[in-house]
């Protein structure tokens, strides 16, 4: 039987979407299946479908979100640091006020939150096993801001 066919009719697929799916059947049911189960529309497992060159258009929205996100993230970490410097007594080494009540510290910990969000999103296009090694950006941003925005000598970093 030819179930690329009759799951893309039972879906009701745009017409231009079955060959696509007819021809890479394995990989487009299992999706289909799945996130139908889910209650997602049938417009979602199109997307997850490759094109000609074997990509999918959802992994790179998934590796772009997740670029994203770790930059973001990136920031959000030095915008915090920033926060901490700022806040502590030369003296004593202390804190001068409760974070709180710093709103630079409120500004990395929002950050944080939506780049964390943005890798969440990110996961739901594109697989964890392309989307974590991503991650790696997040460190090599890290690297450049902490040199350049904080002012840490790289020979510390390590």
């Amino acid at each position: 039987t030819d179930l690329g066919l009759s799951l893309s009719a039972h879906l009701s697929l745009p017409k231009r979407s079955q060959p696509v799916c007819r021809s890479v059947a394995n990989a487009c049911l299992s999706v289909a299946v799945l996130r139908t189960h889910r209650g997602i529309r049938a417009a979602v497992m199109t997307a997850s479908c490759p094109d000609e060159d074997g990509y999918s258009s959802s992994m790179v929205i998934g590796i772009i979100l997740s670029v994203i996100a770790d930059t973001i993230i990136s920031v959000s970490l030095s915008v915090t640091k920033l926060a901490h410097m700022r806040n502590e007594d030369p003296e004593t080494g202390k804190p001068v006020k409760a974070y709180i009540k710093v709103p630079l510290w409120w500004l990395g910990i929002i950050l944080n939150a939506g780049g964390e969000l943005g890798n969440l999103f990110a996961y739901g296009f594109a697989p964890a096993s392309v989307v974590t090694p991503v991650g790696s950006v997040g460190v090599l941003c890290n690297a450049f801001l902490a040199t350049w925005f904080l002012k840490v000598c790289p020979s510390h970093m390590a």
